[in-house]
Parts: structure tokens; C-alpha cells; sequence
């Protein structure tokens, strides 16, 4: 009887709906573990957001395994990790390294481990452009303090979320992700051999290689897709 409640338990664990009861433990599902989110601070004072979108939106995860889960989640750039609600419960996704994929409000996120900076970074990366050599964008968020008004005259400055620009990347046949600033030192990096085609196509088509969406467009070329 004992051994029958504990099959009974854990087959209740591995396929809770969306908003089944959760306990403040890791809940794992087809190789995703989710555990309860821990923050170093609240959000509820800072202004500005960290989110892509501050909404929680219905999205599709791919493991490594092929197993999709479909949760209601969003992206936190500060601290870099995707969020789910369950239970009225937010979870944070505990091993990214599972993934394969996530869609999301129409985007792709991949996690990737990349170098920038002189750093070694982990985290999710928004996919611009698929093939051989993907374009991916890291979104970059940054919390600063409350700083006092200059003099009594200035206003404080809050605690606050700053967006910073976006920086590029590509990896071509699943190679660690390079950082792309579209220099032509890059970009003959980027193309090899290809690299005389690579410059007759962005001089046709008028491209500026720090403009977004000429870069999807280069690398379309790239991967042969119109």
C-alpha cells in the first residue's frame, strides 16, 4: 500500500497542470527543473523593469531530449533567467542547459555560454537569425542605487533598472558565440572565403552592418535564405 501512495505522489508531480499546488521544492518535468525564485532585492520599489515584457506570456519550451513544456513565463535580463508561474508561484528554470529552445512573444531564446569584455558569461540570448551561423542578441540590464541630488535643488535619483544597448554575436556550426560589432574586421572573420559576395551583397542592398535589421538580413545571405 505504501509503495501503491508513492507511485500515486509522484505521477501527481511530474504532470501538475499550469496551476497545480506547488511546495517550496525543486519540481522537475522531462528533464526542466523549476524551483521556487530567490531574489537578492525586491522589485516592487525600483523603477523601470528588467523584463522583456512584463507580462507573463504563454510560451514553449524544447529540452535537449525533444520534451516540450508549455508554461506562462517571461525573461528577467538582470538576473539573466526565465521565469514561470505556477500555483500563483514564481519558479525560475534551475538547469537552462537542458534547453534546447524557448519561444516566447515571438522570439527565440537559446542559452549559450559566451565570452565578452575579457568575461565568461552564461545566460539566454535572443536568436535573430537561424542556419549555419546564427545572429543572437544579448539584452543587457542593470540595477543602480538611489544616488543623491547634486544639491538641494536636484532630485534623487531612485533605485532604478537601466536598459543598455544590445550587444551581437554569432555562432556558425554550433561554435561558441563571437561578439559582432560589424567592424570589416568581423565581418571577414564572419565570411572566410565568402567574404568578396558578402561585400558586393551589402553594398547592393545598402546595408549597414550596426543596424539590426540589415544584420538579419546578411546573415539570411549568409545561411542562403531569402
Amino acid at each position: 500500500m505504501k509503495y501503491q501512495h508513492l507511485l500515486t505522489l509522484t505521477f501527481l508531480l511530474f504532470t501538475c497542470p499550469l496551476y497545480s499546488q506547488v511546495s517550496a521544492v525543486m519540481v522537475e518535468y522531462n528533464g526542466a527543473r523549476l524551483r521556487p525564485i530567490e531574489r537578492d532585492i525586491s522589485y516592487e520599489d525600483i523603477d523601470g523593469s528588467p523584463y522583456h515584457s512584463d507580462k507573463l506570456i504563454s510560451g514553449l519550451v524544447i529540452t535537449l531530449k525533444g520534451d516540450t513544456l508549455v508554461r506562462f513565463m517571461r525573461y528577467d535580463s538582470y538576473t539573466e533567467k526565465m521565469e514561470y508561474v505556477q500555483d500563483d508561484q514564481l519558479l525560475v528554470l534551475n538547469n537552462p542547459e537542458a534547453t534546447n529552445l524557448i519561444r516566447l512573444n515571438n522570439m527565440e531564446y537559446v542559452y549559450r555560454i559566451f565570452d565578452y569584455a575579457d568575461k565568461s558569461y552564461s545566460g539566454f540570448l535572443t536568436r535573430l537569425a537561424d542556419g549555419e551561423c546564427e545572429l543572437l542578441r544579448r539584452d543587457w540590464v542593470e540595477f543602480e542605487e538611489e544616488e543623491p541630488g547634486q544639491t538641494p535643488y536636484h532630485k534623487v535619483k531612485p533605485d532604478r533598472f537601466t536598459k543598455k544597448g544590445p550587444a551581437y554575436f554569432y555562432s556558425c556550426n554550433g561554435g561558441r558565440p563571437v561578439f559582432f560589432k560589424g567592424s570589416q574586421s568581423d565581418l571577414e572573420e564572419l565570411t572566410g572565403d565568402r567574404i568578396a559576395e558578402s561585400r558586393r551583397f551589402i553594398k547592393q542592398e545598402k546595408l549597414k552592418l550596426r543596424k539590426e535589421e540589415d544584420m538579419i538580413r546578411l546573415f539570411n545571405f549568409l545561411n542562403n535564405k531569402k
